[in-house]
């Protein structure tokens, strides 16, 4: 694929969605030093140390998120141009005889359909893909820091609702397959 040869930028919003999911989890691993520490003990230089953490996460936060967005966003357009072009070329290719047995709405409409389809598919690989996996492990190594026998004890729960969700996203999907079944006979 189209992918391929942007598999290095690939790699740039991926260590900036980890990143970003680090980052923005690592305000919770603060709320127990900052209680016992500033609030509990009211050592006020501690208070200082970790204001200048949050401005300094806070500043990760958004750059690694700017990145991850900025990439993202240049490599997915590139794809859908490189599979624009090759659509393109590919009808270049063709004969009178395949124009003449096709309308050229009915054409039209399918590479349209169809490419917006990619870019959703796309949108939905670096989102939610990636990201939300990414911010469930994140938040799962906080968890395990703040208190790990608690953590252990909640996992069997994740799993229960882990089945309904995963059902329902395949019914979800299911209903869109449908609906892209429906669109194509809409656009025939």
């Amino acid at each position: 694929g189209f992918a391929v040869k942007y598999l290095r930028l690939i790699l740039i919003p991926g260590l900036a969605t980890i990143l970003y999911s680090a980052l923005s989890r690592g305000p919770a691993m603060f709320i127990k030093p900052v209680m016992d520490d500033v609030l509990i003990a009211k050592d006020k230089s501690m208070l200082w140390t970790f204001v200048l953490a949050g401005g300094v996460i806070t500043i990760g936060i958004f750059v690694t998120n700017m990145v991850k967005d900025y990439v993202k966003r240049y490599v997915m357009l590139r794809i859908l141009v490189d599979i624009r072009v090759a659509v393109c070329r590919h009808l270049l290719t063709l004969s009178l005889r395949f124009f003449h047995n096709k309308k050229a709405g009915d054409l039209i409409s399918r590479v349209t359909n169809d490419i917006a389809v990619t870019q959703v598919a796309l949108e939905y690989l670096f989102d939610d893909a990636l990201l939300q996996p990414c911010l469930f492990l994140a938040g799962l190594g906080v968890a395990f820091h703040a208190n790990w026998k608690l953590t252990l004890l909640t996992l069997p729960l994740v799993a229960l609702f882990a089945y309904p969700v995963v059902r329902l996203g395949k019914a979800v999907r299911k209903s869109k397959l449908k609906s892209l079944v429906k669109l194509g006979d809409l656009t025939e």
